[in-house]
């Protein structure tokens, strides 16, 4: 009557899944992602550039995700010997390895973007006072710079 269900296979692609969970750990986090891409896009960029360019990251929270990147040998950082110290930050060759992955994630989210549009699933928006703001689709899609925008979305 109470037959023993079979115990589940372990996957024959445990090296896939373990590079996956690896590439989530090193990736994982609000900016990580930001900043390789602003790095993608500019190359060699001074820290003030980088804390100006990425809206809402804090000076200290850049310097800890930059030295986790500096230690995972995605971005190097180089020292100017200026009066004041100028720091300016690089992708090295493997760190731009991830620009096919930048790129398709820029590309999803263009797509999904257009999907939620298309679907008018997307009404509003918080802004800082956390008021609901109306915007039609074009003034929103090309004067509003808020980033990330989707989770500020309310869907009916």
């Amino acid at each position: 009557m109470n037959a023993k269900k079979p115990a589940m296979e372990v996957p024959e692609c445990k090296e896939q899944l373990i590079a996956i969970k690896d590439t989530m750990i090193l990736l994982s986090g609000k900016w990580k992602i930001q900043i390789i891409g602003w790095l993608l896009l500019y190359g060699k960029v001074r820290f003030m550039d980088l804390l100006r360019g990425i809206d809402g990251i804090a000076a200290k929270m850049l310097s800890k995700e930059l030295q986790e990147l500096e230690q995972n040998q995605i971005v190097t950082r180089t020292i100017m010997n200026t009066k004041p110290i100028t720091v300016e930050y690089e992708l090295t060759e493997h760190g731009k390895t991830l620009s096919g992955v930048i790129e398709a994630i820029s590309a999803w989210g263009v797509t999904h973007r257009k999907f939620l549009f298309k679907r008018k699933l997307i009404r509003y928006y918080f802004n800082e006072r956390n008021r609901f703001r109306n915007y039609c689709r074009s003034t929103f899609l090309y004067t509003q710079r808020r980033e990330p925008f989707f989770f500020r979305a309310r869907f009916p």
